[in-house]
């Protein structure tokens, strides 16, 4: 059984882009692979429980193994009691995963293992530069590990500032904003900061998202280092010494090789630590997605 195989069999399906597909083929090749190339339509559905069990897999992963190899299975043209099985089997996953969602139950992996806000916040400060100005790149540097440590904590977005531009409200308003670009503004006046996020994962379901940063620590570092881009006469935020933008994996990089961990893991840290839905309502557009995708995405069953 090879890759191309699968992928060409289950191309048709036009509910399916590349991406999924390729999901899909990885995981039935993988199970292939770990039943010796057995004719895996001949198995029941306790061959499979004994498979996840034995990988320890949690019930995310059982799942979309489960759905793939339905998937596949219905390509195959096959209609029998493990095909009944399996669909039943998704159910029942759903619904555990659900159950759990539902109570924002933490298991004890991550009791134990994840930080909270405090601890976050505790971390960043750390990396608070002591200069009050920006002189050199090295200065603006440090300035911007600071910076995103400081703006995931209050804005716990995915990697969208490494595809911003910064400028104060009377430049922005004489240029033509680009939807494929976010834009941080300084709105002096107000003494705020203006984020506009046009570039993000699901653009396409929730369109442009614009929200207010009000807090002062954040609007006084921004500054910082706008006045530093205005001297390199640059208009992006996050540069590399060469002067051209980091990007979003530049941006995963930075992150994790300072924090430790990643932006998701940040989104994960500010959403279990949530104290009620109403405070995780009022995150969700910033976070680009429904209170519903916070809970399910965020809230891991291992």
């Amino acid at each position: 059984m090879n890759y191309e195989l699968i992928y060409n069999l289950l191309k048709d399906d036009k509910r399916n882009n590349k991406k999924t597909l390729d999901f899909y083929v990885k995981n039935i090749l993988k199970i292939y692979n770990d039943f010796d190339n057995k004719d895996i339509t001949k198995l029941h559905i306790q061959d499979f429980y004994d498979y996840f069990n034995l990988h320890k897999y949690s019930n995310h992963t059982q799942k979309n193994k489960l759905i793939s190899l339905y998937v596949y299975f219905d390509k195959l043209g096959i209609d029998n009691k493990l095909m009944a099985d399996i669909k039943t089997s998704i159910d029942s996953l759903k619904d555990k995963i659900d159950e759990k969602y539902e109570t924002h139950e933490k298991n004890d992996k991550e009791k134990k293992e994840l930080l909270t806000k405090q601890d976050f916040k505790d971390l960043i400060d750390s990396f608070k530069p002591k200069s009050k100005t920006i002189k050199y790149y090295n200065d603006y540097h440090d300035e911007i590990i600071y910076l995103i440590g400081l703006y995931h904590y209050y804005y716990p977005m995915r990697n969208e500032l490494a595809n911003t531009m910064i400028y104060t409200k009377p430049e922005y308003n004489k240029i033509i904003p680009s939807m494929n670009v976010n834009y941080l503004i300084i709105d002096k006046i107000n003494k705020k900061l203006i984020y506009i996020m046009n570039s993000y994962k699901t653009q396409k379901t929730y369109g442009s998202v614009q929200y207010d940063i009000l807090e002062k620590d954040l609007y006084d570092l921004v500054n910082k280092i706008y006045g530093f881009l205005k001297s390199i006469h640059s208009n992006i935020l996050l540069v590399k010494i060469d002067g051209t933008p980091l990007n979003r994996n530049d941006l995963t990089k930075l992150f994790k090789v300072n924090y430790g961990f990643s932006t998701s893991m940040i989104r994960k840290i500010f959403l279990t630590d949530k104290y009620n839905i109403k405070d995780m309502e009022k995150q969700a557009l910033i976070m680009g997605h429904s209170i519903n995708q916070e809970l399910k995405s965020y809230v891991k069953n291992k």
